[in-house]
């Protein structure tokens, strides 16, 4: 009876340990996959930054700055990478119903929205991350990227 005792007490802190979004040597509340493309900011005229002091476990201030010669195009979407063992990760968010309107930023211009990534993403723990961001310029997609870190 005791050896019955002492193996469901095992296999209750197996079930209990196992699938706790361990990823590597630590854990996060959701799945992440190393990213399969190399994002990199497509030309140092587009940026994108988090005003001072916005920067929170749950959101930020982000600006669009749009220092090019042509308007660009984009969406409310956005996405979160996290840095770990020298690599990006994806993280794995679901399904995200993203609102469908387009923000267009004219030469020399800038875009402000206060983001709020709580419904998506969570509480983000301490880490390196960075967002992502899409847009069109002269019918092109390219992507916007700003690091930064939770402490």
């Amino acid at each position: 009876m005791k050896k019955i005792a002492i193996l469901a007490l095992a296999c209750i802190l197996a079930l209990a340990f196992s699938g706790c979004g361990y990823s590597g040597n630590e854990y996060y509340p959701w799945s992440l996959t190393k990213s399969s493309m190399d994002i990199k900011n497509d030309t140092d005229a587009i940026s994108i930054r988090f005003s001072d002091g916005s920067l929170t476990s749950t959101g930020a201030q982000l600006t669009v700055c749009n220092n090019s010669d042509s308007e660009i195009d984009f969406g409310s979407e956005y996405s979160i990478q996290l840095y770990k063992d020298n690599s990006w990760y994806d993280i794995d968010a679901g399904a995200v119903d993203w609102t469908g309107e387009l923000f267009t930023v004219s030469a020399g211009d800038q875009y402000e929205a206060e983001i709020d990534w709580t419904a998506i993403y969570g509480e983000l723990p301490v880490g390196k991350y960075r967002i992502v961001k899409k847009y069109s310029q002269l019918e092109q997609t390219c992507f916007a990227v700003a690091e930064f870190e939770i402490s």
